[in-house]
């Protein structure tokens, strides 16, 4: 084979390869009763002093002050299906945490968080913070506060918040959702978490199956060119 036709079967196969890469689906893995629909808390540990359910809505505020308490309120809803959990701080921390997942390096790690304050900017800081850990050896990979009464202000609500990080190692994983009050326990905020599960990429399998038949169809046509200027040159 000549070597322009060499170049020409390099670059196709190297064209397929980056259609192959951009080709890839993103599928989704459950992690134990990561979106609550068995309606218990099974598949994670509640500690702490506060209170934790499985609901379909709960009401939470959105506005207040110091003088009147809670002024406005709305209802929240699952992400998806038709669960959620909730848990309050109590005294002074209450923590949600999931039993362990298998990960893959590559993975993504998404769960939907929310945070209703019930005190008030300037005062205490109630807040809501999450974390993701590699279980065995122990490592901390995420951990960071979703929402706070400063940023939300008096009695506010942060809706649902997507959170979205990658699996840097394959291994076992613990993610874990905690809430408090600052300094009192007479206004008690509350976390809501939702849909936990991965993400995963895999290529599509439609790429796949092309590869080996464009291969064919490329050596047919080259076959069919070379016949051809065979018989160019025994004419001539």
């Amino acid at each position: 084979m000549k070597k322009k036709h060499w170049q020409s079967v390099m670059m196709f196969l190297f064209v397929l390869s980056l259609s192959s890469a951009a080709w890839a689906i993103d599928i989704m893995i459950e992690i134990p009763n990561g979106d609550f629909e068995d309606g218990t808390l099974s598949g994670h540990t509640l500690t702490g002093t506060g209170i934790g359910k499985v609901v379909n809505s709960s009401v939470v505020s959105t506005a207040g002050s110091p003088a009147t308490g809670p002024t406005a309120f709305e209802t929240a809803f699952p992400v998806f299906g038709n669960f959620f959990a909730t848990f309050s701080a109590g005294t002074p921390t209450t923590t949600l945490t999931t039993d362990s997942f298998w990960a893959e390096a590559g993975d993504f790690f998404k769960v939907y968080l929310g945070f209703d304050s019930e005190d008030w900017g300037g005062f205490f800081n109630d807040a809501m913070s999450w974390g993701l850990k590699l279980v065995s050896p122990n490592v901390v990979v995420v951990a960071d506060v979703v929402a706070d009464t400063d940023s939300l202000g008096a009695y506010g609500d942060s809706g649902w918040i997507e959170v979205l990080t990658e699996i840097p190692l394959s291994g076992f994983y613990q993610a874990e959702y905690s809430v408090w009050n600052e300094g009192d326990s007479a206004y008690d905020s509350w976390a809501r978490v939702d849909a936990a599960h991965l993400i995963r990429k895999v290529p599509e399998p439609a790429i796949n199956l092309l590869l080996p038949s464009a291969l064919v169809v490329l050596g047919w046509t080259m076959q069919r060119r070379q016949k051809a200027r065979m018989k160019n040159i025994s004419v001539a």
